[in-house]
């Protein structure tokens, strides 16, 4: 009652919330008109449609409450892990459906972070390890699956540097560093000291920065 309280005092008006739960990613669309949705309280990936958000689509697709998700600009598609089934789904963009599914058996138990590259035709998955066992680091091969790379990695962040190809890794757990890790090479090129238990980051690209 006193966070609806507060926001009812400090919210802009021309601020509105759309959905209250516990979402972990959100990502726009190509056309800037879809705002896709995941989450631990999220048993299927949502699709808002931002000129109307009375409009929310819910896959029927069970993605075990997903905590993230990549989209694919060009080719349209949402790639998602499934922690309970070891599944990695591949999903319409537009009908939120199944495309493709991928056993990922061996991946580490935990939140499973998910970065796809168009220029190296990867996908990288990435598991946060809540248990020491499996693999936590895992780079694949889009079109065929095929693993390209194992790493005994688990970040508590990844992120895509677009133009480059690189994967930057931040550590909640086991590390205190952040990481630069190249697709194209499947090679680790930096690695700085950081904050222990970091969050979240931001790349930008343009800038040729990391915010962390």
């Amino acid at each position: 009652q006193l966070v609806s309280i507060e926001q009812a005092l400090r919210m802009p008006s021309h601020v509105r919330v759309v959905a209250v739960g516990d979402y972990n990613g959100i990502e726009l669309d190509a056309t800037k008109r879809y705002l896709f949705a995941t989450g631990h309280g999220v048993p299927n990936l949502l699709r808002y449609d931002v000129s109307n958000w009375n409009m929310a689509t819910l896959s029927k697709v069970d993605t075990g409450s997903a905590q993230s998700f990549a989209y694919d600009d060009l080719l349209q598609e949402i790639y998602v892990f499934n922690s309970e089934t070891r599944q990695l789904l591949t999903l319409d963009g537009e009908t939120l459906e199944v495309k493709s599914t991928l056993a990922v058996s061996d991946l580490s138990p935990g939140d499973v972070w998910i970065v796809v590259d168009g220029r190296t035709n990867t996908i990288t998955l990435a598991s946060e390890a809540d248990q020491k066992s499996g693999v936590p680091f895992v780079v694949l091969d889009r079109i065929t699956g095929a693993v390209l790379d194992k790493r005994a990695l688990d970040p508590g962040n990844i992120l895509l540097g677009r133009e480059t190809s690189r994967l930057y890794l931040s550590f909640f757990r086991r590390r205190a560093a952040i990481m630069q890790y190249d697709l194209r090479t499947r090679s680790i090129l930096a690695e700085e000291p950081a904050p222990q238990k970091a969050d979240r980051m931001l790349v930008l690209d343009d800038q040729d920065e990391v915010l962390l």
